[in-house]
Formats: C-alpha cells, structure tokens, sequence
C-alpha cells in the first residue's frame, strides 16, 4: 500500500471515529470546557495511553522507535499554538479535525470554521515576522520523549500516563453527575414555572 493512500485511509477512519463519538456536533467541544460532558477527555486521553502503549509493545518485539524528525521540539511557538487553539476551540466549538469531521456531515457553521482557518494562517505568517521574538527558540532539549525528558523508564511514564487517565475519567464522571442533577433541577423548576402560568399547581403536569 502506498504512503499516500494509507495516509488517506488513516484520515477517513479517523474522520469517521470523531463522527461516531459524537465529535462532529460543537456541543461537545463546549460541554467540555463547561466541565459538563467528558467525553472528549475520556476518548482523546484514552487514545493516547492507547497508543503509547501499543508502541512500547511494538518496540519490545524488536520494532524501530520513532525517527527524530517526527519528534517534535518543545518551544515558544508550541505554547502559543496550544493556547491560541484552545481559545478557537472555546469560541468556536470544533478543531480542524472535528471541524472537517462536522464539515463532511454536511453541518454548515463546521464547513466556514475550517474555511476559516486559512485566513488565520495567512494573518499568522504575515505577522509573526512583525513580532520581535523568536517563537522557535527551543525550551528544552531536541527531539526528546517524554520518558528522555524526565529520565524515566517508558514504562514508568506509561503507568502514569494509565493512572492519570483514570483519575480524569473518574474526576469527570463527578462533574457529568453534577451537572445532569443541575439540569434536572432546572426542568423542575422551568415545569413548575409553566404550571403556574398555566394556572396548574407547582409540581403538577398537564396531559395532552
């Protein structure tokens, strides 16, 4: 199988994984921050130990290790990316991969937000020669692992990875139950607020 056509194949089955986890809608992506729907934690943070771990497994059976070059550097420009696409992601409700996702589905509002974004990138390119600061300057080491960077067997990482994941799993578990209790407490009183002006007593329902 060609690169290109494997590269095409990965994207479709992960385009189709975000559509299937509900990812596609950006009521998602804003329950999230809003503490009141987990699910992208849960998927993305799960995916990722996932992977970790199906690649030390890899290697453990005599697999090459990733390259350098598919190692990112830790810098300046990393931060500000990271924090410049969580706040499109607050404002926006999607990230180019659910956007796109959300796109294919034929949501409109999903298909401006990826348009969308090479306007951004071509504001970026014209102004980050503006800025007088080296965003590339790296903040630590190149092409370090995570296990390289804190001197710590995979392994180790790996089981702290697996740990953390349980404990945001089960950290956002507590904050789906409080807000489903919140948004009951709210249908009460929005049906008892009805009954009223509809003359019924509170906490009684019409039929029909």
């Amino acid at each position: 199988m060609s690169e290109n056509l494997s590269s095409l194949l990965i994207g479709v089955l992960f385009g189709a994984s975000l559509d299937l986890a509900g990812f596609g809608s950006p009521r998602r992506l804003n329950d999230q921050f809003l503490l009141r729907d987990f699910s992208m934690f849960k998927v993305m943070f799960g995916a990722i130990v996932l992977a970790a771990s199906i690649y030390l497994l890899m290697q453990g059976v005599g697999f090459f290790p990733a390259p350098d070059s598919v190692i990112p550097t830790l810098d300046l420009a990393v931060l500000v990316g990271g924090f410049l696409l969580g706040a499109g992601l607050v404002v926006g409700g999607y990230c180019p991969g659910t956007a796109l996702a959300g796109a294919a589905g034929g949501k409109m509002d999903a298909l401006l937000f990826f348009v969308m974004m090479y306007p951004g990138y071509r504001l970026w390119v014209w102004l980050e020669p503006q800025v007088k600061l080296n965003f590339h300057a790296a903040l630590a080491p190149s092409h370090l692992t995570l296990p390289d960077l804190l001197g710590t067997p995979a392994i180790i990482v790996l089981l702290g990875l697996g740990v953390a994941c349980l404990l945001g799993w089960k950290l956002g578990d507590h904050f789906e139950a409080r807000s489903h209790a919140k948004d009951a407490v709210r249908r009460v009183r929005a049906s008892d607020r009805t009954s009223r002006l509809a003359g019924d007593p509170p906490g009684s329902y019409r039929e029909g």
